[in-house]
């Protein structure tokens, strides 16, 4: 699918209610907040939980927004043209319309990023701008992890420093912050948000809360952090929940 901007550029889990067991990054302890949000974010953008429980889809869309995404073009003049049955609405706006769509989940083991597992497209209404006549085009086309919104917090990347162990309650996890924060580790600014262990499965949604004033936005290190379970961990699945979609936290580089 082409791409391009003119601007700057329940599914599983909505809310996590309870928190169980500790943590503390390496060497220090964490705080852990009291309860997760029931919002969700696509690479910034707002995304209700109750647009991705009712995946409306295009074909049944008001004659506002259809004719919204029918005359919206790219930059290039050429128009939008998407697959009707691929997208679903997630917001619409006397003045945008945005879609979502899912797609195929490819970890790439040498990127810290949290690998995609959505696409978000915006058509806005430009009636003023100086280089383009007035009409409906692309503002943002952009995959994303579809994730919690934390509030100021972000979700990270995790991963397991060392293979969990089943007799151990301890989790050696490596913990990749995904804003920009000038190159630095999030050492102390981690968050446990929610912890809740059941009988097969383990759900931790971190957060990273920001540093201070404005950061560059080079590649950043993993940060050690230990999160400690009320009791061994068996054979329960370990699941990032930070994720709309909660996915199994692999060992670091695979």
């Amino acid at each position: 699918m082409r791409r391009s901007r003119l601007t700057a550029a329940t599914i599983a889990t909505a809310a996590l209610l309870a928190i169980v067991g500790c943590a503390s990054a390496e060497p220090a302890s964490a705080p852990m907040p009291a309860s997760a949000s029931d919002g969700f974010l696509c690479g910034g953008v707002s995304i209700s939980p109750d647009a991705v429980d009712a995946r409306v889809p295009l074909s049944d869309l008001d004659s506002d927004a259809r004719t919204a995404l029918t005359e919206a073009t790219w930059d290039d003049g050429l128009p939008l043209e998407l697959v009707e049955d691929d997208w679903y609405l997630a917001a619409a706006a006397e003045d945008s319309v945005t879609v979502l769509r899912d797609v195929e989940v490819a970890p790439d083991p040498a990127s810290p990023a949290i690998a995609p597992d959505h696409e978000v497209l915006i058509v806005s209404r430009m009636d003023d701008a100086s280089n383009l006549p007035p009409g409906w085009y692309v503002s943002r086309s952009d995959d994303c992890a579809l994730t919690l919104d934390l509030g100021e917090r972000s979700v990270p990347a995790i991963a397991f420093a060392t293979p969990p162990d089943p007799e151990s309650s301890t989790l050696h996890l490596l913990v990749t912050e995904q804003t920009c924060n000038s190159g630095a580790d999030a050492q102390g600014r981690i968050e446990i948000v929610s912890l809740v262990e059941t009988g097969e499965q383990v759900g931790l949604v971190l957060g990273v809360r920001p540093r201070t004033g404005g950061q560059d936005c080079p590649a950043n290190p993993a940060t050690p952090f230990t999160v400690t379970l009320s009791a061994p961990l068996g054979e329960r699945t370990i699941l990032d929940a930070g994720l709309a979609v909660p996915r199994p936290i692999a060992l670091v580089g695979r």
